[in-house]
């Protein structure tokens, strides 16, 4: 199921997550902070930690998606981007217009 996929895709990143680019691991890491924790709640990280407050803003991008749609979203960029597993199926698993695809072309433009 959907959680088992998810945490395939978790270890897969967790392990051959070093070679990706910012904006993929960019979408990955707010993805898992969607999935795992809903909306982001904590306050602006301060200019002082540029990477810490890039993280945020990328999760913050993602509020409002629910938890089901991040993790499907995370297994789908994780295995497109480390090509881990089965593409998505078509009519329910694949990017389902929550505004990722945008994100990724902000993230690395």
């Amino acid at each position: 199921g959907l959680e088992a996929d998810f945490a395939a895709a978790a270890r897969l990143a967790e392990t051959r997550g070093s070679a990706l680019g910012t904006g993929v691991k960019l979408s990955l890491y707010a993805l898992y902070k969607q999935a795992g924790f809903g909306d982001a709640s904590a306050a602006e990280p301060s200019r002082f930690y540029p990477a810490e407050r890039l993280k945020w803003g990328a999760w913050r991008k993602l509020a409002g998606i629910s938890r089901e749609a991040a993790m499907r979203d995370y297994v789908a960029v994780a295995n497109a981007a480390l090509g881990g597993g089965p593409p998505p199926a078509a009519g329910g698993d694949e990017l389902d217009g929550d505004g990722l695809d945008a994100y990724e072309e902000e993230a690395l433009e």
